[in-house]
């Protein structure tokens, strides 16, 4: 008879067994982890399209208004529409029932889909874009390399967005572009369907609108009367745009995604020796000469905003130098100590140039004088509007 060996396993053999097992594991929890990472991804991009389906149709339908006037999908012209999704917010549910909660764990859905409306050989196209994220997952809507929403791929989509540096991109889509109403933003059935257009488009006076200095409020931009006539009112925003860069003595760091391109209290250009400032580095496009810079593109950006607020911009500039002698600035004695303090709250440039190399400044400092292109990379863009008192 054959003897039963009973001896069972030794001490190395089980250490063996257990290495094999762990290096099973090791190559089998990264390949099964990729599988439901890429799988959760498929899933986000069917909710984006979701979304982006869901808008198309109600823009064909013609039952989205866009802007103050809500103007009808079919009448718009060329040009970028932006349709906020939140699905935190019960307001907005109508353009969600055919959307909803991330089925990725019921989480809510922030974001947009952006319209872009264009002319081609005499007839409109339309194309659909989109930024949407339900916290872990998302798609930037990369305006430098757009990508339709119809061509979004599972290599689109972010994730880990806690840990990317693409998840500040998409707060900021959130707090800054929509709450603040940058955008020509649109609804269904003329309802105030995105966060704050309406109240953002309401002007607010305070005082005489006749008096110089009285305050005006556009939303969250605020100006300060310098002129007026029968029928329309000249003023010159409180702050600086923040655009530009920020210089610490040694370097400077651009704004990126932090620069929204309105007025901002901190954007007081350079102050005596105090550092870092905030300034606009950009003058020209050529060593001394002020027109055509990129100064003109920050303040016709700026009067972009306010007509996608629903407010008729008449015109949109810098101040001259004439305003400012008009408002107590001397040139003799380089000084505008005589102005109001609401002039030189900011250092910033004037769109006057002098000769031949720069341009009038005002220093917060009080100072006014020409600004050599040697020295100016630390002023700041204050654009004066005119709007008809009419919008009053």
């Amino acid at each position: 008879m054959k003897k039963i060996n009973n001896r069972g396993f030794t001490l190395v053999e089980l250490l063996a067994v257990i290495l094999i097992m762990g290096i099973l594991m090791l190559i089998a929890v990264p390949s099964i982890s990729r599988v439901v990472e890429n799988s959760r991804k498929d899933i986000f991009v069917d909710i984006v399209k979701s979304y982006t389906n869901s808008v198309r149709q109600l823009w064909a339908s013609d039952v989205i208004t866009c802007g103050n006037n809500n103007t009808s999908a079919s009448g718009m012209d060329d040009g970028d529409y932006y349709i906020l999704i939140d699905t935190a917010d019960e307001s907005r549910l109508s353009l969600l029932d055919q959307g909803g909660k991330s089925s990725l764990g019921n989480r809510d859905v922030k974001g947009y889909v952006r319209v872009n409306v264009s002319t081609v050989n005499d007839r409109k196209v339309t194309k659909f874009y989109v930024s949407l994220t339900d916290g872990m997952h998302g798609i930037y809507d990369n305006l430098a390399n757009e990508k339709e929403a119809d061509k979004l791929v599972r290599g689109d989509m972010l994730t880990n967005l806690g840990e990317s540096s693409q998840a500040e991109i998409l707060k900021k889509i959130q707090e800054e572009l929509f709450i603040n109403g940058k955008f020509t933003t649109c609804s269904e059935d003329g309802g105030n369907w995105t966060v704050g257009v309406s109240d953002e488009a309401i002007i607010d006076v305070e005082g005489n609108i006749d008096s110089i200095g009285t305050i005006v409020k556009i939303g969250s931009e605020q100006f300060r009367v310098i002129s007026s006539t029968v029928d329309s009112v000249t003023m010159l925003s409180e702050y600086n745009l923040y655009v530009g860069e920020e210089f610490n003595g040694t370097e400077r760091l651009p704004y990126g995604n932090n620069a929204t391109g309105r007025q901002d209290s901190s954007m007081r250009g350079w102050v005596s020796s105090d550092y870092p400032f905030k300034e606009i580095s950009i003058f020209s496009n050529t060593s001394n000469v002020y027109a055509g810079s990129t100064v003109e593109e920050y303040v016709d950006n700026y009067k972009e905003y306010l007509v996608g607020l629903g407010v008729n911009i008449l015109d949109a500039r810098l101040i001259t130098k004439e305003e400012l002698e008009n408002l107590g600035c001397f040139a003799l004695t380089n000084s505008c100590i005589s102005a109001p303090t609401w002039l030189f709250n900011t250092t910033f440039w004037s769109g006057t140039p002098f000769l031949s190399y720069g341009v009038w400044v005002v220093t917060s400092n009080g100072e006014f004088y020409d600004g050599h292109y040697s020295n100016n990379d630390s002023r700041g863009v204050r654009p004066v509007i005119t709007i008809s008192k009419s919008e009053l």
